[in-house]
């Protein structure tokens, strides 16, 4: 995977399969919004030097609330390797017009640019940024959503799950 660096600093990856650029090794002020930027610096406070935060660094009752209708998580299942949609912010459901909990990535349609960049975080355990991707599936009238993924590893090494959060735009 060839890798280069933008304008702005970010290192840029091509993902398999994706709609975007991939950005990782970036900088809260390259992110666009603010809850992006927020959950960003709270994973980034949250880690203990190479170590990844775990699922308990995130706990719904002292997270900002501002971020909870934003933000999604999936599981890490091995052997395959799946990801399994565990939560999906109540913001995301009305954008989107669809609950995906429950279901795995790889079963969904349309998913898979989101199931490369969720490969991408889990086999390079970082987290990314990915700016202006094409919205296809909101029943809003959205043109384009932003996405920060963030891996988690319940023993800061072993990815368990990804958080996501989410902006849209018009």
């Amino acid at each position: 995977m060839k890798e280069r660096i933008n304008q702005k600093g970010m290192r840029r990856a091509r993902a398999r399969a994706t709609d975007g650029d991939l950005y990782y090794d970036f900088r809260n002020d390259q992110l666009p919004d603010g809850n992006l930027k927020l959950l960003h610096a709270t994973w980034e406070a949250s880690r203990d030097g190479d170590k990844l935060p775990s699922r308990a660094h995130f706990d719904p009752v002292t997270m900002p609330p501002q971020l909870l209708p934003w933000i999604a998580i999936f599981d890490v299942e091995t052997d395959p390797t799946r990801f399994r949609v565990r939560l999906v912010g109540t913001g995301i459901v009305e954008a989107g017009g669809l609950d995906i909990t429950g279901n795995y990535l790889d079963e969904l349609p349309g998913a898979e640019s989101v199931l490369a960049r969720s490969t991408w975080a889990l086999e390079n355990r970082k987290a990314y940024y990915a700016r202006d991707l094409p919205v296809t599936w909101a029943h809003e009238e959205y043109q384009h959503y932003s996405v920060v993924g963030l891996p988690l590893a319940i023993d800061g090494h072993d990815i368990d799950m990804l958080l996501y959060g989410l902006s849209f735009g018009f």
